[in-house]
């Protein structure tokens, strides 16, 4: 008798088969985790409590919108509806029903308020679960990611009790739920202060630099209130354009130091040279890739790299060592995408096509 093997078949118990979808049987729903688990159905109630449009009271907010990134509700400002609403009291889980898989929930803090119906008010079993830490779980990247791979390609509709309910989530005894939020809001804190340190050092270093390259900074009221007639020593044109000479009046002259000698750029550095580094795409050498993403805005410096082939370069910006690379489009320059690329894969990379490129003249290409 030859045994039959189905490699590539999943099984399912027909008793065990309520849903059409594909996804959510090639997708697991469970968390993985040393404490028991619960599924939201025993966690959560669905609160039905409506509002027709015509009782609405035009008092009570209105939520418009829950951020996916912080689970702020935001609310309309004007206190009108159409719709019928549900009220959601203080204290309740708040879900939209069309944006849970991208953690768009939130825990009422507000008190009363109401919603349209493309939102579920839920009542939570708080004998069991911590409120706190039953949003920190369904607001955490790693649930987010099993909800999404459920719910890819096979549920076109909103996210109802029946489909958040049969979920697991691990369920710690009350007293571990209460540790891990303090931990996490102390941790929270701790970020908050160090963001806050890192703003403040980066503004005594501006001012370090200012002052001393004797760089003043501009008022603006005494930039509309200068005289018609300016004077200028021959020894500070630089050059002969009238206006790179009248600061702070453009732009290209606000960044003028008293101090020491003022130059173009393009004067010691060349802006976009063409990227010739004497390497063949044919031959396809190690290189590095480098896309907008891997420059951080906070610290000016490359973040991440990835690897990448001199045969994909084609189409993107190359560069090499040493080269500095300045985002070209709003809002990533003012944001401060900008970096030195350094110890690239055989000294070259290649990134998006959004860069400005500028190279030392003193570098050999």
């Amino acid at each position: 008798m030859v045994k039959m093997e189905y490699e590539f078949l999943n099984f399912v118990n027909f008793n065990c088969f309520d849903k059409w979808y594909v996804e959510y049987y090639l997708n697991s729903s469970d968390m993985k985790t040393k404490y028991k688990t619960l599924f939201l159905k025993d966690i959560i109630k669905p609160i039905s409590q409506g509002i027709k449009k015509e009782q609405y009271d035009n008092l009570t907010p209105i939520v418009e919108k829950i951020v996916f990134k912080t689970g702020e509700i935001v609310f309309r400002k004007e206190k009108k509806t159409s719709m019928n609403l549900y009220l959601c009291k203080i204290g309740e889980l708040l879900v939209s029903k069309i944006n849970f898989h991208q953690g768009a929930l939130s825990l009422n803090a507000h008190g009363n308020i109401v919603c349209t119906t493309h939102y579920q008010p839920y009542k939570i079993k708080t004998k069991k679960i911590n409120p706190e830490y039953l949003i920190l779980v369904l607001r955490s990247q790693y649930f987010l990611s099993i909800v999404q791979g459920i719910k890819a390609t096979g549920i076109k509709n909103e996210s109802g009790y029946e489909f958040i309910g049969g979920f697991q989530i691990p369920v710690p005894p009350l007293s571990i739920q209460c540790k891990i939020v303090s931990s996490y809001n102390n941790m929270l804190k701790i970020a908050e202060k160090n963001q806050q340190e890192a703003n403040q050092l980066e503004e005594s270093i501006d001012k370090i630099l200012f002052s001393e390259l004797a760089i003043e900074e501009v008022n603006q009221e005494s930039e509309n209130n200068q005289n018609v007639l300016e004077v200028k020593n021959f020894t500070e044109l630089f050059t002969w354009g009238v206006e790179y000479n009248i600061a702070p009046r453009t732009p290209k002259s606000l960044f003028v130091s008293k101090k020491f000698k003022n130059v173009l750029l393009n004067s010691v550095a060349m802006i976009n040279p063409t990227a010739d580094f004497s390497w063949k795409t044919s031959e396809n050498k190690p290189a590095t890739f480098l896309p907008m993403e891997c420059i951080s805005a906070t610290y000016g410096e490359i973040s991440h790299k990835f690897n990448g082939e001199t045969i994909k370069s084609k189409g993107y910006t190359r560069f090499k060592d040493n080269d500095v690379l300045w985002a070209k489009i709003t809002p990533c320059m003012q944001n401060g995408k900008c970096a030195i690329a350094e110890d690239l894969e055989n000294g070259i990379g290649y990134g998006s096509t959004e860069y400005h490129i500028i190279r030392d003249r003193k570098s050999v290409v």
